[in-house]
């Protein structure tokens, strides 16, 4: 029996002045590309103040997005050019957001003043 006042399943954190294992640059890679959906969505927010900004930000952003879906068709998933860790579920997201963002951008723009009237672009 183990003397040790450790879980055995609980991994041993490393004693002060010792080496830490460091992240894996696909563990790094991940955790960017994670905050650079946030920053998009915080983007989206930011200029969803008039229409034509938010369009443009569909627009543009979904074509950013049909883009990387097609670099993820593209590379190999084991390729050294797939420094975007992507895989067939991240190409699928992009393919849905790209597209959903594009068509959005397209949909008849209303009127303020009469919101049953529709503005021609």
């Amino acid at each position: 029996m183990s003397t040790s006042s450790q879980h055995p399943t609980t991994p041993a954190r490393p004693a002060a002045g010792e080496d830490r294992p460091g992240r894996s640059p696909v563990q790094i890679v991940a955790m960017v590309y994670g905050v650079v959906f946030l920053l998009v969505g915080i983007a989206g927010l930011a200029l969803a103040r008039t229409g034509t900004m938010a369009r443009h930000y569909l627009l543009w952003g979904g074509v950013i997005y049909l883009v990387l879906w097609l670099y993820g068709l593209f590379v190999g998933h084991d390729s050294p050019g797939n420094f975007v860790p992507l895989n067939d579920a991240d190409n699928w997201l992009h393919l849905g957001l790209g597209v959903t963002m594009v068509a959005l951008s397209f949909l008849p723009r209303f009127s303020s003043d009469r919101p049953d009237r529709v503005e021609s672009r």
